[in-house]
């Protein structure tokens, strides 16, 4: 363009390659040989990139494809394009039918089928800011249904023209004849999918012992071509790198503020990041009691284990307080962590009734929902993670809840000043520098199992 605006001939040479391969990419691809065919695509795709106006691309498509009615982008935004030789004065008409660029990036489907699939994509402004987001296959279908879509993505985006001129933008350019669009897997949950063998949080992801994150493109790219991601949007846990841990500034800290018992609930938390193996293996994995007065440290320590492994601030879930459908909700969010359920037994008549918990300790029973149709299907959920339960006074109830309770008694037996000092460093931590907890566990994946 430069080049251009200071009166030069110039001509781009360019790949029009959806892979994003680079040169010696496609000229491996090509056996080390570039054809004349090649060039001349290249060339085209250089006048198109270099092209300054959207008269000028128009014009250029329809020497190259020989096209008299398609639709373009030039400038981030949608154009519909009428040609006629008729015309010797203005041969092409351009209609502006978006004031964005709606870009296919890759179809999600959902690993269990629980959720409908959708497709996601990226929306430019005319000033070069963008936005990612998904769209259902209704709204794909529908040019008002697409408008509103747009409209929410972000403020004032538009589409104005019609449902024949979207379909039309979709088959040349998302969707072209011969071509496999983009497909991603996706969850919609955080945490251990057992059908993809990996950990997936909204940001960070675990697969064969190694850390991801997520590329520009909002998925993460994992080995053996395995494209993944989690649909939960609730950023509630940010994992670290390996970087990110550093036992050596808290574990004697923390050992000194809580002592044995401190370390029994930091192995059992450290367990939950297997419970989906270690349920396969055993058949069930344990409930977690932590009672003791108001005062002895449950809360700090739960904040505490829940800062290792990237949430602040948080402790647990006051399930009495909790409708069916949110307690439910709460136990599908995650798999391979705990759900900390607080004040169990409370004691203004709103306590829990325990027996709600009990098929959990196989991994069964969180309830399920019908889809939206005329069939007879339903769609039943597992529970995939561990349950932790803190409260003042321990667990009462039928022989075959307490039974699958490991209980750890709360006092003050631990309190010395030495460990009031200890906690006052452990609050002070910084997440960032100690949230690598869970992914120096979960990289050892098959040590830790081998060794359980």
């Amino acid at each position: 363009r430069e080049l251009q605006r200071l009166g030069e001939s110039v001509a781009v040479c360019t790949a029009p390659d959806r892979d994003k391969r680079d040169w010696n990419d496609l000229l491996q691809a090509g056996t080390g040989r570039i054809s004349p065919d090649d060039l001349t695509e290249w060339f085209h795709a250089g006048r198109l990139l270099a092209a300054d106006s959207a008269k000028a691309k128009a014009l250029e498509l329809v020497a190259h494809t020989g096209k008299q009615v398609f639709t373009m982008d030039f400038g981030n935004q949608l154009y519909a394009v009428k040609y006629s030789d008729r015309d010797e004065d203005e041969p092409v008409k351009l209609e502006k039918i978006a004031n964005c660029k709606p870009e296919f990036l890759y179809f999600e489907r959902d690993t269990l089928g629980m959720t409908g699939s959708t497709y996601y994509l990226r929306i430019s402004r005319s000033c070069g800011k963008a936005y990612q987001g998904a769209f259902a296959s209704s709204v794909m279908g529908s040019d008002k249904e697409f408008n509103n879509k747009l409209m929410d993505t972000g403020a004032g985006l538009m589409f104005t023209g019609t449902k024949k001129q979207l379909q039309r933008h979709m088959q040349d350019y998302w969707f072209p004849t011969g071509e496999r669009p983009a497909e991603v897997k996706t969850i919609n949950y955080m945490g251990y999918s057992k059908e993809l063998k990996c950990w997936l949080f909204p940001k960070q992801s675990v697969f064969n012992g190694r850390y991801h994150e997520l590329n520009q493109d909002d998925y993460f790219d994992l080995d053996e071509g395995l494209k993944v991601k989690t649909t939960f949007r609730q950023n509630k846990v940010s994992i670290g790198s390996l970087d990110a841990h550093q036992p050596e500034r808290w574990l004697d800290l923390f050992r000194t503020t809580y002592g044995q018992k401190g370390l029994v609930a930091l192995a059992y938390w450290a367990g939950s990041f297997f419970a989906e193996q270690i349920r396969d293996k055993y058949g069930f994995y344990p409930f977690l009691e932590l009672c003791g007065v108001a005062g002895t440290g449950k809360t700090n320590l739960l904040e505490f284990l829940w800062k290792l492994s990237g949430r602040e601030g948080y402790e647990g879930a006051d399930f009495a307080k909790f409708s069916a459908a949110t307690r439910r909700r709460t136990l599908e969010q995650v798999a391979n962590l705990p759900v900390v359920v607080t004040e169990a037994d409370r004691e203004d008549g709103k306590g829990l009734d325990m027996t709600f918990f009990k098929t959990l300790y196989n991994g069964k029973g969180v309830g399920g929902t019908s889809p939206r149709n005329h069939g007879n299907e339903t769609n039943d959920y597992n529970f995939r993670g561990t349950l932790i339960f803190a409260q003042n006074t321990p667990i009462e109830g039928k022989p075959e809840v307490v039974e699958r309770v490991v209980q750890i008694p709360w006092d003050k037996s631990h309190f010395t000043s030495a460990g009031h000092e200890a906690l006052g460093h452990l609050r002070a931590l910084d997440m960032d520098r100690i949230n690598g907890f869970m992914t120096a566990c979960i990289v050892q994946e098959k040590r830790f199992l081998a060794l359980f």
